[in-house]
């Protein structure tokens, strides 16, 4: 199904993307942050916290006994997973690391088999560019990626 969206004026144009990327940019954040979440133990962490957003709190709420899960006001700025180490850190704790990037890889591999469409290729292009802001190593402040 086409959207025909190269008909539409620019300012609409726009809009309709925004409010896209304000649907789907939230959805590859959780599936990197719950990357994290799952190979924690793999990595001799405990995760304590899982934050979608970047900034102060809006809500925040504890999933039973396990991590507290926050939303922060700048939903679409990230997101992040607190753990702590369970045992001395070694070469495993790159699977905690690494475990975005593994969620996002298995998001890549199956939009590959997903017929082509304009939301697949938007999906596609914010997923690599999550992994790749998440890859390259940087540190701003307190905030740093997953390579630093």
């Amino acid at each position: 199904m086409r959207l025909g969206l190269g008909k539409l004026p620019i300012v609409n144009l726009l809009a309709f993307e925004l409010a896209a990327l304000a649907i789907y940019g939230p959805l590859v954040v959780i599936l990197h942050e719950l990357g994290h979440v799952l190979f924690a133990s793999a990595g001799g962490y405990r995760v304590t916290a899982f934050a979608i957003g970047l900034g102060r709190p809006l809500w925040r709420f504890k999933l039973g006994r396990g991590p507290v899960v926050v939303v922060n006001q700048w939903i679409l700025a990230g997101g992040a997973c607190t753990a702590i180490p369970t045992r001395r850190p070694g070469p495993r704790r790159a699977w905690y690391h690494a475990g975005g990037l593994i969620a996002q890889l298995g998001l890549g591999m199956s939009v590959l088999v997903t017929p082509a469409a304009w939301l697949v290729q938007r999906v596609t292009t914010f997923n690599l560019l999550v992994a790749v802001t998440n890859a390259v190593p940087w540190r701003w402040g307190n905030q740093a990626s997953d390579g630093w």
